[in-house]
């Protein structure tokens, strides 16, 4: 991860929670925030009733986020990792959140939250039942935190369930007690009132019916049309239920995303989704027709190292294609597609050096390395070709190739080399993202060059004897007539 400086600190009130209530409890995250030392703090951004996450957007009165921008990484001491660790430990002692979840800005691939576990399935309740249990089994992993999920439940709310059947009985239809109901709650214009040339509508409907007990609302009476007025409770049931403030859906199906972050010092993040999938993975046996879906960098990484595997397999398919019809040889393009395996050695090696792991973008810098390190090879097995097309025996046209061609080769290296050495050391700006990237193609090259030197005559050598005579003699009578052909 790099440290780009900047960072989100978002906050979850429980639903239904005023504005003025989550302002209270932001304000004093604030504080704390503002508290950091003047060397470190740029800015602190306040917002209220509004949360900003990878995908989505939030607007409600219970929600409200930080953005905390920090000084250059060069001008204070601490990183934002640990100025984040640090806000974490001190808001801890804040009552009233449900959820306080710190966040970084990626500065690269992957992107995605470090575990991101989306429970897919028809109803919310077994959701939220099976979102809880994950939760549950995070929170005993060692090195997790901010655990929490996207599921917001709304305001609070009275269903009203009609029975048709006793609604029959006193002459009521559907419609009818739906209209009764939206009168008395929301009112129904009566008249207009003029006065001079504005008009002003008289509205008839209950006082204070937004904080009316439920008791109050069954006891409501309804006028039927036998001239009588029974109560609500008599054609219909009233719960006090809480609804949905957002339905999230992935893929069509209702989900509810689990998420956390991970403490690299402590654990992973691929050993912990590890953990999860084996813990969870018998979740469809318990709860039919529900399953879960791994996403996050997770997902990020399995995707880019099954399509960048297929990349890899194409582009050196395609450049053994291209060799092949270049050199009008089907093995010789195999001597030179044997220096990749050397660049993937060398980019181990750097990695381990300076001791980077293993991502996304090594990854890239190796499927380039595949279309950069036979250029080398190509050089020197065309020198070759052509000493030998023009008469002079196999060992000293591998010689003549080793020595004449060491210059070429080695300035075609260097060139490359030198120009992501900056990167690669972080000369005028160190960027945590693509220095691995940099440092993957700079130590492959290296290492490919050097043992291509070496090692690619040799296999010349070897394919070379264990060519038939006949099929030497063909070629070298393929070579003449190309020679004698006058050029275009």
């Amino acid at each position: 991860e790099e440290d780009v400086g900047s960072f989100y600190v978002r906050l979850w009130m429980p639903p239904g929670t005023r504005i003025s209530e989550t302002s209270r409890v932001l304000k004093q995250v604030e504080d704390i925030a503002l508290s950091l030392p003047k060397d470190e703090l740029k800015a602190v951004i306040a917002n209220v009733g509004i949360v900003q996450e990878e995908d989505s957007e939030t607007h409600n009165t219970h929600v409200g986020q930080l953005i905390i921008e920090l000084v250059d990484a060069d001008h204070r001491e601490r990183s934002v990792f640990d100025v984040i660790n640090d806000l974490r430990t001190r808001s801890q002692s804040i009552s009233g959140p449900e959820r306080l979840e710190f966040a970084n800005w990626a500065g690269g691939p992957p992107t995605g939250k470090d575990v991101e576990v989306k429970v897919k399935g028809k109803y919310f309740q077994d959701l939220e039942e099976i979102a809880d249990e994950i939760k549950l089994g995070l929170t005993k992993l060692p090195g997790v935190y901010d655990i929490g999920d996207d599921f917001s439940p709304g305001k609070e709310e009275v269903r009203i369930r009609l029975d048709e059947d006793r609604a029959r009985l006193h002459g009521l239809s559907v419609a009818q007690i739906a209209g009764f109901v939206r009168t008395a709650f929301h009112g129904n214009v009566a008249t207009v009132y003029r006065d001079g040339d504005e008009e002003v509508d008289v509205v008839v409907k209950f006082k204070d019916s937004s904080e009316m007990p439920l008791e109050e609302m069954e006891a409501l009476k309804i006028s039927t049309p036998m001239g009588t007025a029974i109560p609500l409770r008599d054609v219909a049931n009233l719960e006090l239920t809480r609804g949905y403030a957002i339905i999230h859906r992935f893929e069509v199906e209702r989900a509810i995303t689990v998420s956390a972050q991970v403490d690299r010092s402590l654990n992973k993040p691929v050993a912990v989704n590890r953990a999860i999938e084996n813990e969870f993975k018998d979740i469809s046996q318990r709860y039919p027709g529900y399953r879960l879906d791994f996403r996050g960098e997770f997902m990020e990484f399995n995707q880019a190292f099954t399509s960048l595997g297929r990349l890899l397999v194409l582009g050196v398919f395609l450049i053994y294609m291209l060799l092949g019809a270049q050199f009008k040889s089907f093995v010789q393009p195999l001597i030179i597609l044997f220096t990749i395996p050397f660049a993937f050695i060398g980019s181990m090696i750097g990695l381990l050096v300076i001791g980077y792991p293993f991502g996304i973008l090594t990854l890239y810098g190796m499927v380039a390395l595949a279309g950069i390190v036979v250029n080398d090879s190509i050089v020197l097995i065309d020198f070759i070709n052509v000493r030998r097309r023009a008469g002079v025996c196999k060992w000293r046209a591998i010689i003549e190739g080793g020595r004449l061609r060491l210059r070429p080769i080695a300035l075609t290296t260097i060139t490359t080399v030198f120009g992501l050495l900056p990167m690669a050391i972080g000369l005028g700006g160190q960027s945590e993202t693509w220095r691995p990237l940099a440092n993957t193609i700079v130590w492959g090259l290296s290492m490919s060059t050097v043992l291509t030197l070496f090692i690619t005559p040799a296999l010349y050598a070897i394919i070379d004897d264990l060519t038939p005579k006949r099929l030497k003699e063909k070629q070298m009578e393929v070579y003449k007539e190309l020679e004698s052909q006058p050029a275009d």
